[in-house]
């Protein structure tokens, strides 16, 4: 069950010339990236990054329902509500954020670049 293990097969068996199961161990891999909270949140940043507001909340938001409560993926979100211009939804997704957030200096990191961002943007 290692994506990494089923993309090697899939390179293996093209290289063998067995078309059909390359193609079976790459769909392998991708069901089981799929289900990884963090590669949604992956592909929410690299939107970001892109500008695609929507393909981010929408990899974002599978992110978040996995119940990982990872405050990274709730900073994400925060910020793409943000620029989705839903504040009073970013505001609560931060105050997720400082919720899952042990120390007060990590709270504060996340709450400058917040800002940081959000002027970058203004």
């Amino acid at each position: 069950s290692d994506p990494l293990a089923y993309q090697t097969a899939a390179l293996t068996y093209k290289k063998l010339g067995e078309s059909g199961l390359s193609r079976e161990y790459r769909e392998r891999a991708q069901r089981f990236m799929e289900q990884n909270p963090y590669y949604h949140y992956h592909l929410a940043v690299v939107a970001l990054g892109e500008d695609d507001n929507q393909t981010a909340y929408e990899e974002i938001r599978e992110a978040v329902r996995s119940r990982v409560r990872d405050p990274r993926f709730f900073f994400v979100l925060a910020v793409v509500f943000e620029r989705l211009g839903d504040q009073k939804r970013a505001e609560t997704s931060l105050a997720a954020v400082m919720e899952l957030t042990d120390s007060a200096a990590q709270q504060e990191r996340y709450r400058n670049k917040f800002v940081r961002l959000k002027e970058q943007r203004g």
